[in-house]
């Protein structure tokens, strides 16, 4: 009888003793979770802010601060066209720097109909985040005040030096734009220097009869020999300023006439905002932005 109780004590250490302590020896050992601290930005809104312009807020949702010193972009987009790319350290109001900091961009970009509006923050991955999949926003964004339209009309031309030209001469011609209309008309160039293609444009091109509206591009050919309807060689005026209603705007440039082109009267076609990036209104809208200046080859 002794020697069953001994055998049942054996078995009672084995089972709740030993067993135990060898399991927990081999039980792996955790390491503990340590959280990095890291920024994350995502654009909380986009609307139309004052003045027709586009205007969205980031906000860092991250636990962490943005770097000291960091630099980083959003682009914008345009139904899917890229308007350009906004400095996000230098916002309109905010700071997006500390953990929970909140920022508002008013931004040169206006909205003149309904369009998909598309901002990608941080668009060069200039900073690390702690979610990098949630930088994108898209939403449909209208006019957000009643503003009046522009009117663009071609009102002198002028060649020099003046008089009958010769084949493969190169002139100077002149153009003056005025906007008719109450709205603001975007030129291609902005006060701060900076460029858009969301502007108007000049095209100049050579015609054996006049041209009329709609204005539409004009192409170079190559090689330089005359060609119906063709571009002159420096006949796109590209740069172009903001004009205000009322205002007006001489532009200048040189253009080639082919060398190949036979005398006899000719005309260059004047097509102001070929490329139809400024809606225009009342008086006469997008009905009198084509002219034509008439030349003499000899």
């Amino acid at each position: 009888m002794k020697s069953i109780n001994k055998i049942c004590l054996t078995l009672i250490l084995v089972c709740f003793i030993i067993i135990p302590v060898i399991a927990q020896e081999k039980k792996p050992l955790t390491t503990p979770t340590v959280t990095l601290k890291a920024p994350d930005l995502v654009v909380k809104e986009i609307k139309c802010g004052p003045g027709n312009k586009l205007q969205f807020t980031v906000v860092n949702i991250g636990t962490g601060p943005l770097p000291s010193g960091w630099k980083a972009v959003a682009d914008v987009l345009f139904d899917g066209k890229k308007m350009g790319f906004i400095d996000l350290s230098k916002p309109t109001s905010g700071d997006i720097t500390p953990p929970g900091g909140t920022a508002i961009y008013l931004v040169p970009f206006d909205i003149v109909k309904l369009v998909a509006v598309r901002v990608v923050v941080d668009a060069t991955n200039s900073i690390k985040e702690t979610n990098e999949e949630n930088n994108v926003m898209t939403a449909k964004v209208a006019p957000c005040e009643k503003t009046g339209l522009p009117d663009l009309k071609v009102v002198h031309t002028d060649h020099q030096p003046a008089g009958e030209i010769r084949p493969g001469q190169v002139i100077r011609f002149s153009v003056t734009v005025k906007n008719f209309g109450t709205g603001v008309a975007n030129g291609t160039v902005k006060p701060d220097g900076s460029t858009t293609s969301n502007g108007y444009m000049i095209d100049l091109s050579l015609h054996k009869k006049p041209i009329g509206d709609p204005a539409k591009p004009h192409i170079l050919p190559s090689p330089y020999i005359f060609t119906e309807g063709m571009l002159l060689k420096g006949g796109r005026i590209s740069r172009t300023v903001d004009l205000a209603p009322g205002a007006s705007k001489e532009y200048s440039t040189s253009v080639e006439i082919p060398k190949d082109i036979k005398p006899g009267e000719y005309w260059i076609g004047v097509s102001l905002d070929p490329f139809n990036k400024v809606i225009e209104g009342p008086p006469t809208g997008e009905e009198d932005n084509v002219v034509n200046h008439g030349i003499i080859i000899k």
